[in-house]
């Protein structure tokens, strides 16, 4: 296992991908959830969007699809 680094890793391996921090923003604007998703990722994370790795992009993707609100 890797120690987590504080963010300052650009490039590093185990990054969200980019397809991952598409796919947060669309769920998150197709469910109208309230508020902003980096909001929600600073306090359910503790970094910004561009920061998740891959396992906490992976966490919060299925959390939102869990929590979309039932329109």
């Amino acid at each position: 296992a890797q120690p987590a680094t504080n963010g300052n890793g650009h490039g590093a391996p185990g990054k969200a991908s980019e397809k991952q921090i598409k796919m947060l923003f669309a769920i998150w604007n197709k469910a109208g959830f309230n508020g902003k998703l980096s909001d929600w990722i600073a306090e359910s994370y503790g970094c910004g969007v561009d920061d998740l790795n891959v396992k906490q992009a992976s966490a919060a993707i299925e959390a939102l699809q869990k929590d979309e609100p039932a329109n």
